[in-house]
Parts: structure tokens; sequence; C-alpha cells
């Protein structure tokens, strides 16, 4: 494919959603897809859709990310969050001769048990509510050091007594250059909106989902073990002031786009991560006590031959962190 195609499919893609994107309202459904279910990106800063070098699993957040080089590999992340909260993902991807690179996963996110009562307060016993989503991703190499994926997301939303079944998709684009000292990625991620809502009563009143546009570019100094990533996010939205909060400023406002993800990597087998979000540090701070909010870190290391283990860690408010642990292989 030429160049030239390739930045009229990209703009062609822009065009669609963009619209889609400022057309909708604040409200929003399926938030738990918005959540980083990597343990590496989250050692980053959270959203985070490049890497100088492959990492199972993270082609989730970005479908571009799923080259030939993971086939076969396989990845489980886990984060409890809080209050018996806690996320998961299970990712397995391959290479098919003449076709692409496909990959499969899962991601669920489980809220606990709900404590159901009458309207006099009286015990109605527990109830469950979580939210699943299947991916089902295809990359294919379009251009010399130029990936083109997309997935297709099926999504279902059980609430206590009330369920939704949606369907979105991710598109996404990478650029590596020859010596894979420079990348840079797009992603569109949720386009698409319910196919059932939540009403019992059979109501045709569906939500559309609200498309999340970033970009990313991740630098490896020449001879350095360090990986400097700069992601910007949200760039559906300008105005990111909550509705509680006065008007930021623009040097603010700018900022609250951007996480920033250093990554030392001294060897194939050991690595160590940090990140830092300006806008989870100015909305979950508080106001007399700055903390570590925003601020993340992880770290990496192969054990025996074929299994990676990670850890990170994420500050969201004084009263907890995340933690999140994963596990890649390679299979047979």
């Amino acid at each position: 494919m030429s160049l030239s195609r390739v930045i009229s499919c990209v703009v062609a893609i822009i065009s669609i959603v963009a619209p889609l994107a400022m057309a909708q309202s604040d409200e929003t459904i399926y938030d738990f897809l918005r959540l980083p279910y990597s343990t590496r990106a989250i050692g980053l800063g959270g959203k985070h859709i490049t890497l100088s070098n492959d990492e199972p699993g993270l082609w989730t957040h970005n479908p571009a990310l799923l080259r030939d080089t993971l086939h076969a590999f396989a990845s489980f992340d886990a984060a409890p969050l809080t209050d018996g909260i806690w996320t998961a993902q299970a990712s397995y991807s391959r290479k098919i001769s003449n076709i692409g690179t496909l990959g499969i996963a899962i991601q669920h996110i489980g809220y606990g048990n709900i404590d159901a009562t009458d309207q006099w307060g009286e015990s109605l016993g527990n109830m469950s509510a979580n939210e699943n989503a299947l991916i089902l991703a295809y990359n294919k190499q379009i251009a010399p050091y130029l990936y083109l994926g997309a997935s297709i997301k099926p999504v279902w939303s059980h609430l206590t007594g009330y369920n939704s079944f949606g369907l979105c998709m991710d598109f996404g684009l990478l650029f590596r250059s020859r010596n894979n000292n420079i990348s840079a990625a797009l992603a569109i991620s949720n386009i698409g909106g319910q196919i059932t809502s939540y009403d019992a009563d059979g109501s045709t009143n569906h939500q559309t989902m609200r498309p999340q546009v970033a970009i990313t570019c991740a630098l490896t100094p020449q001879h350095a073990p360090i990986h400097l990533i700069l992601t910007v996010k949200d760039l559906h939205k300008w105005d990111l002031t909550p509705e509680y909060q006065k008007k930021i400023e623009f040097a603010d406002c700018l900022l609250r786009h951007c996480i920033i993800g250093v990554e030392f990597q001294p060897a194939k087998s050991f690595y160590i991560t940090a990140g830092y979000d300006q806008r989870k540090r100015r909305e979950l701070r508080l106001s007399s006590v700055g903390g570590t909010a925003g601020l993340s870190w992880g770290l990496g290391i192969k054990i025996a031959k074929r299994f990676d283990l990670k850890y990170a860690m994420s500050r969201y408010h004084l009263a907890g962190t995340t933690n999140s642990i994963g596990i890649s292989t390679k299979l047979f």
C-alpha cells in the first residue's frame, strides 16, 4: 500500500470519528473499557499505545501493536482496585501465513457483592455486578515500518438486575523506524454503542459511546537503555475541567492531556518503569495534601526461559494503591 493511500485511510477514519466524538454528551457507558489492563502500561502511567519493544497483551490498547513477533504469545494481567473491585485481562496472539496476525482477549471487571435492600431498608440479599468485553483483533504490515490494526469488541454488562449488550471497534496505526529507536502510534478506541439497553421494558433508547483518540511517541536514545514515552490522550475533547472545578488555565489543560513514561531496561530480561498522569493527579489528590496521586511505577523480569513476570503500582488516592500483576509466555 502506498503512503498516499495510508494517509487517505487515516484521514477518512478521523473525519468519521471526530464528528461522532464531538456530538456525544458527557454521559458515557461501558467506562470499564477506558481502564488500563496491561501491567506494563499501568507502570508507565496507564494509557500507552506503543513501546520500542513488543509486549504481549499491550495490543488491547492499540490493535496496531499486534505484530507477527508476538506469534503464540499468551498473557494474563490482574489488578485488585478497591473494596472488592478487581480487573483482569487474558490475551493470545498468533500469526497466520499470508493473512496477518490475529489476537483474542477477554477483559473483565468485577464489582464484588452488593447489598440489596428495599425502600424500607430491609435486606434482600447480595447481588453481583460485572462487565466483560471480548476483543477480536487483526494486524497487518501495510508499508515498510508501518502497521495497521483493527479490533471488534462485543461487550456484556451486568449491573445487579440490569443487563446490556453492546458492540464497538478500535483502529490503530503504528510506525517504527528501521533501527527501532523511534516509534509513534495513533489509536482510536470504542467506536460503537449499545445494542440492547439497560431498560427492562425493552426501550430502544440506546446510548452510543464516546470514541477515545490518543497519540503516543517513544524515543530510545542511541546506546542508552532508556525509553522515553509521551502520550497525548483524550484528543476528542479539549476542556477536561470537571464540573465541580473552576475553569483551568491553558497550560494545565494542555498537561492534563499528557502522560509521561520512562522505562529503564539495562538487559532484555529486566526493566523498571515510571509514569506520571497530570489529569489523574489534579483530579484525585486532596486539596491540602498532594501525596503521590498520578504517579506509577513497575518492573518486569524474565524467569526461567519462557516466562515474564510483571508488577506495577498506580497511586490513585491516599486511601490506597492499585497493584497489578502480569505474566506472559510463548506457547508451543
